[in-house]
């Protein structure tokens, strides 16, 4: 675990995966329409909102509730094609500046973290492969976790694996990643998105808007220890 000296010594960040620290070539809307199709072929038509895009994320934890998860599932079969497709994605590559900004945050005394709706070993794997693995303090996966993104309990253990620090952030890609955040009380970096994003999904703005990783980690020492959360007091 990264040490207590530093500007952030009492600040936690945590990023996003795929999309924020890693491109892994997957196409996610492609993914989830054919996970919808499955779905729907197996009698679990998704009941969301209407004119809603659902997250394959939601998608999948509504078919384990729905349908349950034995061997023979609606659920297992939506798992086992969303882990064919993370097992055969190609040639992922580290986002721009990913290893530069870990580094620089672990240097201030940030404890450093990855929480990813994706399976742990491919995670993993892409991490070390892409020489990031050795820059983060704690990787949790869908593997890991009580309930993927966008519930919070995921982050929640995040932060408290990374030693419970009284200050937070969480930077991603998604409204999903948003959205656990502001459960849990945590300011949000969103990277690469528009407030507009947001909005429609009925979120609260972001603490801050960055359009790469140097910039969210501009963001995160800008604020010197950050601002106080309160993600344990919930």
């Amino acid at each position: 675990m990264t040490g207590t000296a530093g500007p952030l010594s009492t600040t936690s960040v945590v990023f996003d995966l795929d999309g924020t620290l890693v491109d892994s070539r997957l196409d996610f809307t492609r993914l989830r329409d054919e996970v919808r199709d499955l779905l729907a072929a197996r009698g679990l038509a998704w009941p969301g909102a209407s004119g809603r895009e659902p997250a394959l994320a939601e998608l999948i934890t509504w078919a384990r509730q729905a349908g349950g998860e034995g061997p023979g599932s609606a659920y297992a079969a939506a798992l086992a094609r969303v882990v064919e497709a993370e097992r055969a994605a190609e040639g992922a590559r580290a986002m721009p500046g990913a290893a530069a900004a870990l580094s620089l945050l672990r240097r201030d005394g940030a404890a450093v973290g990855v929480l990813t709706n994706n399976a742990r070993a491919p995670s993993l794997a892409q991490l070390d492969r892409l020489g990031l693995g050795d820059k983060v303090d704690v990787v949790l996966a869908r593997d890991d976790v009580p309930a993927l993104k966008p519930d919070p309990r995921g982050l929640a253990l995040c932060l408290m694996r990374l030693g419970g620090r009284p200050r937070a952030w969480y930077v991603g890609d998604s409204w999903i990643d948003a959205a656990a955040a502001q459960a849990l009380g945590v300011p949000f970096v969103a990277l690469g998105m528009e407030p507009a994003a947001l909005a429609g999904r009925g979120l609260r703005p972001a603490a801050a808007h960055a359009a790469t990783l140097a910039e969210a980690v501009r963001a995160v020492r800008a604020a010197g220890e950050g601002r106080e959360k309160r993600w344990r007091d919930g």
